[in-house]
């Protein structure tokens, strides 16, 4: 049982399934990130990327999920699903730019 109360306080399961709420508690805990954390959580994903491997990513997340704490002082449930819509704003901001600037990057990828 030991094993398990050392998993406990970190499980992956939110990023497993997608930012569903395992219980209704977390919901009335929602932590928001300011830009400066924002940052400093995608800092951390880059100092550490060499730690995501298939058959790893549930430990990776929980590690940047205790690093960012540390950092920042705040309890972020599910940093993999934060990360993902960081990701999903900037493409989208990208795809704005370039269509109100006229510009087409797409041949070239």
């Amino acid at each position: 049982m030991a094993s398990q109360d050392q998993n406990t306080p970190y499980t992956a399961e939110p990023s497993s399934s997608h930012g569903t709420p395992i219980s209704s508690s977390n919901n009335s805990t929602r932590v928001r990130l300011t830009e400066d954390e924002k940052v400093k959580l995608v800092r951390l994903c880059i100092q550490h990327q060499a730690d995501h491997w298939y058959g790893n990513k549930k430990a990776f997340w929980g590690q940047i999920r205790n690093l960012l704490q540390v950092e920042i002082g705040k309890a972020v449930r599910d940093p993999q699903q934060t990360v993902n819509s960081l990701v999903g704003q900037f493409e989208d901001q990208i795809k704005k730019e370039e269509k109100e600037s006229g510009m087409f990057l797409r041949d070239i990828a």
